[in-house]
């Protein structure tokens, strides 16, 4: 089935009704979804099983006179762990800290956790969910975390001279942010 920029405008307030008729009645079809919407495009990813479903990004880029496609499908991680290896340490943290915060936010929709609530959403800082996931994990992964957040995660995706960007510093909250989406998942 080929679904091509469905539910766009006003039927959007279907999306969700939608994603549960597809889980529930046609979980044995292979299904095509296109979309340029981003916001759906994400929504799509939180509610729909990360290990059946493939999710690729492609965006139109101008080489030569030509618009070509190129296609991304990593995910937040693969991103830190790739701009890391290009020595961009700056993007790579930045990757980073987004994907410890869409870590958090899964688990907390997967396991229907209180949230400090806003009435704006763009309110919720990381910490709001990471206070509730921390019941959660173990001492050593919190005090892992905690740490490479105050040293990698927030202080290198601001601007500053003050904060060098160190490589083994960045290496080790990879590692350890990986490590929490693993332990996260089981």
């Amino acid at each position: 089935m080929f679904l091509d920029d469905i539910l766009i405008g006003l039927d959007m307030s279907n999306r969700i009704p939608f994603i549960q008729i597809l889980n529930e009645h046609f979980s044995d079809f292979q299904i095509i979804f296109t979309t340029y919407d981003k916001a759906w495009f994400e929504l799509l990813k939180s509610y729909l099983d990360e290990k059946r479903w493939k999710y690729i990004e492609m965006y139109s880029q101008k080489i030569n006179n030509f618009e070509l496609p190129i296609i991304y499908q990593d995910d937040l991680i693969e991103k830190a762990e790739k701009y890391f290896n290009m020595n961009d340490y700056k993007a790579s943290a930045v990757y980073l800290r987004s994907a410890f915060e869409k870590i958090l936010k899964d688990f907390c929709h997967k396991k229907h956790l209180k949230v400090r609530y806003y009435k704006q959403p763009f309110k919720n800082s990381s910490e709001d969910f990471w206070e509730s996931v921390k019941d959660y994990l173990d001492s050593e992964i919190i005090k892992k975390i905690e740490l490479y957040r105050s040293v990698v995660m927030n202080p290198i995706s601001h601007y500053t001279i003050e904060k060098p960007e160190f490589k083994n510093e960045i290496k080790e909250a990879i590692s350890h942010v990986k490590r929490l989406k693993k332990y996260l998942q089981s």
